[in-house]
């Protein structure tokens, strides 16, 4: 039985923790938040004081971080995995990163002896704790039929996308091609919002044509109630496609959509709701056309008319 560590036990990580233990792995757990830790300690998890004292009770090492500097510092900073694990030590790699910084970490690695994956997680935080993400993987085959038990156990598919950086480039466009959607639901029930359109209606006829989209039935919903329980950060979006952006350009493609897409979830962010769901994003869209889909006020303070 593989022995697994886990970094990170935020809003995904958790998830993934739960489902690590329900099969049966030894898993020791790691996070900056001590009562994190604590939580997964009262499930079973062996609590772990620092990255080094968890890499010498893992075969398998995963990484669910929230930032490209985090992930960074993780694999390549003082006392990191790169620095403490062993030639039998397996890092795969969950968070959303970039493909270069991937192949960075990788090089580093594998002067090292170990090995590493990048297996970034499709779907949400729901997802993560039922087990059914989706999870592209670049690296070695050899190196995923290693670990594929451990990963069949927080997800309900794995799909081999190439080498070592790809599944970084597969989970960047899935972002685009979600948030891209994200904006485009929030610009049209705003004006919807501000036409006195029934937005119950408009989603009914909306989600029967081609209209339609995951995005749509997750967003929607949402907007009708003003409902923005956090499954998807506004700060955590603006990452991904800023990434997903830095990545197209660099490869010479146009990308007129995403930029858009970014620097509208960077207005939401400096507005505020950098912590809170990206789908602020209509409030922020619905405070400059005058409106608003709940009580809360304008931006500008003014109340919003109806």
């Amino acid at each position: 039985m593989l022995r697994v560590g886990l970094i990170g036990l935020g809003i995904m990580g958790r998830g993934l923790a739960k489902n690590i233990l329900e099969a049966g792995f030894p898993l020791a757990a790691y996070d900056q938040k001590p009562d994190l830790i604590a939580a997964q300690a009262e499930r079973g998890a062996v609590g772990t004081r620092s990255i080094a004292h968890l890499v010498t009770q893992s075969d398998v090492v995963i990484t669910c971080l929230p930032s490209l500097s985090s992930i960074r510092e993780v694999y390549l900073g003082p006392g990191g995995i790169a620095e403490t694990g062993e030639a039998h030590t397996t890092a795969v790699d969950c968070s959303t990163s970039t493909p270069d910084l991937t192949k960075e970490i990788g090089a580093v690695l594998e002067a090292r002896g170990i090995d590493f994956l990048d297996a970034p997680m499709l779907k949400t935080p729901q997802a993560a704790w039922e087990g059914t993400l989706q999870l592209p993987v670049g690296g070695e085959a050899a190196v995923l039929d290693r670990v594929r038990p451990v990963l069949e156990a927080i997800s309900e598919k794995i799909i081999p996308a190439g080498a070592l950086g790809a599944g970084q480039t597969v989970k960047l466009i899935n972002n685009a091609i979600t948030i891209g959607t994200l904006a485009v639901v929030c610009e049209a029930f705003v004006v919807a919002r501000k036409l006195d359109v029934d937005l119950k209606s408009l989603f009914e006829a909306a989600n029967e044509t081609m209209a339609s989209s995951n995005q749509l039935r997750n967003i929607a919903p949402r907007l009708i109630k003003n409902d923005h329980a956090l499954s998807f950060a506004t700060d955590v979006a603006l990452k991904d496609i800023a990434a997903f952006a830095d990545m197209a350009l660099g490869a010479g493609a146009l990308i007129p959509m995403a930029e858009s897409a970014r620097d509208l979830l960077r207005v939401t962010s400096h507005a505020g709701f950098g912590h809170e769901n990206n789908s602020r994003l209509a409030t922020v869209l619905a405070s400059v056309a005058g409106t608003s889909f709940g009580d809360e006020p304008l931006l500008s303070g003014e109340e919003a008319p109806r």
